[in-house]
C-alpha cells in the first residue's frame, strides 16, 4: 500500500506538463463518486486539493451546500472557494472529502468532484459538466473540458448520477482510483 501512495504522490507532482497529456475517459456503470473515494482512500488522503462543483445535484455551493457541511464540522478552515458568480466551486484536501464520503446522505448522486496537485485557479467552463445526462462511455469529453484540465492542471475529472464517468490525465492515476484495470 506504501508502495501505492508514493507511485501516486510521484506521479501527481510529474503533472506538472500538460500539454503532451493524451487524457483517458469512460464510464464505469454501477459506481458513483462516493464508491470511488472510498475505494481509493490511499490516493484520496495524499490529494492536496479536490474541487467540488456539484454535491447531491447543487451545484450553486456558496450557501446551503456550505452551510449543511459546516454545520457537520465537515468543512474546516482549509476549505476556499474558486469561480465566479456564474459558476463556483468548493477547494477542499483530498482528506476531507474522504469524511465527505463516511456519511450516507452526503454524495448520493450528481456530485462533480476535479482533482489537483496545486490550487485550481479557475472553474470548468459554465456549461460543461461530466454528470449525468453525459456519457462517456458513448461520447468523447469535449474539447472545452479538455481544454481546461491542461490549462488548470486538472489530473481527474469524476462526474456521476446513474453511474461514473470519467476523465484521467495518466492510466495509472485512473487504475489506482479503480476506473480502468491496472
Amino acid at each position: 500500500m506504501l508502495d501505492l501512495r508514493r507511485e501516486i504522490v510521484q506521479r501527481l507532482r510529474m503533472a506538472d506538463d500538460r500539454e503532451g497529456v493524451q487524457f483517458i475517459s469512460g464510464r464505469v456503470e454501477g459506481c458513483s463518486s462516493r464508491s470511488v473515494i472510498s475505494g481509493a482512500a490511499v490516493v484520496f488522503e495524499e490529494l492536496p486539493f479536490v474541487l467540488v462543483t456539484s454535491i447531491d445535484s447543487a451545484v450553486d455551493l456558496r450557501h446551503v451546500e456550505v452551510g449543511c457541511l459546516m454545520s457537520r464540522g465537515l468543512v474546516g478552515v482549509n476549505v476556499g472557494f474558486v469561480g465566479d458568480e456564474a459558476r463556483t466551486g468548493l477547494l477542499v484536501a483530498g482528506a476531507e472529502l474522504l469524511r465527505w464520503a463516511e456519511f450516507d446522505d452526503l454524495l448520493v448522486g450528481f456530485d462533480e468532484i476535479w482533482l489537483f496537485d496545486a490550487a485550481p485557479k479557475t472553474v470548468p467552463p459554465l456549461g460543461c459538466s461530466l454528470c449525468e445526462p453525459v456519457r462517456l462511455d458513448e461520447h468523447e469529453p469535449s474539447d472545452e473540458i479538455i481544454s481546461w484540465m491542461r490549462q488548470s492542471g486538472c489530473l481527474v475529472g469524476l462526474g456521476d448520477g446513474y453511474g461514473t464517468n470519467f476523465i484521467a490525465s495518466d492510466a495509472a492515476i485512473a487504475a489506482a482510483l479503480h476506473l480502468v484495470k491496472a
